[in-house]
């Protein structure tokens, strides 16, 4: 990406526009509302949705946007899901509920709960590039592995550190791109290159003011990994209007660029040709 006039605003997450399902007499058929996070299959066939306000999960067959099942997870309710994730077979998908503090895994060709993780605390989580790990962390110094396959937890900890995005690289399996503050109320936020097999920064660059008073959202780097994106939500205008920016950081030189986005930028994506970066807002 030569400047950051190379950004492309999307304005909607996803609109899910299926055919009615007709229930059978004596049936009812689970409706989502507030969807708030998706998993989508490498293939793009199908997209996971999770909902904020509803205790469902939808598979979603994205050629066309049809529903083509929903896990009912009413037994957990309020399940408030507001991350999920697939494992690298995609036959499991890991399902968060921060009010039960609960990571239940779902058969992804019936949909229904296989097993069920307790008393686990978690921020975020993402699928690991480097064997069969669901990485999660829970805004702390400690990341933990679940082994998709076992379920085995195993804890990473940095000390000091306050982990609030992370990203693996994708050519050394000890490089993590990370956003990380000292710890709560502290001012100090940084992002940048961290080795956490030799639990050191090879590069940290620190985030301005803006980021520092608003809530990370969302951490992307190019896929030539050469520059970070961390997109930040500050808050709500008097007229009802979200607001936020995206930091630009430049992983060589260190040099940082803001742009102020109306709405907050929610999440990123990159083009894989490292030219274009997509901003989702509100």
């Amino acid at each position: 990406m030569k400047s950051l006039t190379k950004l492309f605003a999307i304005t909607s997450f996803i609109t899910l526009s299926t055919e009615p399902v007709l229930a059978q007499q004596g049936e009812s058929i689970p409706q989502g509302l507030s969807p708030s996070t998706m998993a989508i299959t490498q293939d793009g066939k199908y997209g996971y949705v999770g909902f904020d306000l509803s205790e469902v999960v939808f598979k979603v067959r994205l050629a066309d946007l049809t529903v083509e099942a929903v896990a009912d997870l009413s037994r957990y309710f309020p399940i408030e899901s507001e991350d999920i994730a697939l494992d690298s077979s995609e036959e499991k998908l890991f399902v968060y509920s921060p009010t039960w503090r609960k990571l239940l895994v779902l058969d992804t060709n019936t949909m229904s709960v296989i097993h069920t993780i307790d008393s686990i605390n978690v921020f975020s989580m993402i699928r690991s590039k480097y064997g069969p790990f669901i990485m999660t962390w829970g805004g702390g110094s400690v990341v933990t592995f679940v082994n998709t396959e076992t379920y085995k937890l195993t804890d990473f900890e940095a000390s000091g550190e306050f982990f609030l995005r992370i990203l693996e690289s994708n050519t050394n399996q000890d490089i993590w791109y990370v956003v990380s503050g000292k710890k709560p109320g502290n001012s100090e936020l940084n992002v940048g290159i961290y080795d956490h097999k030799a639990k050191t920064w090879i590069r940290k660059v620190s985030l301005p003011t803006e980021a520092r008073a608003s809530s990370i959202v969302d951490l992307r780097v190019l896929p030539n990994e050469r520059k970070a994106y961390v997109a930040s939500f500050a808050g709500w205008s008097p007229e009802g209007i979200g607001y936020g920016w995206l930091h630009s950081v430049d992983l060589v030189s260190g040099e940082v660029k803001v742009v102020p986005i109306d709405g907050g930028a929610g999440c990123l994506e990159a083009s894989p040709d490292n030219r274009w970066l997509y901003v989702g807002t509100g």
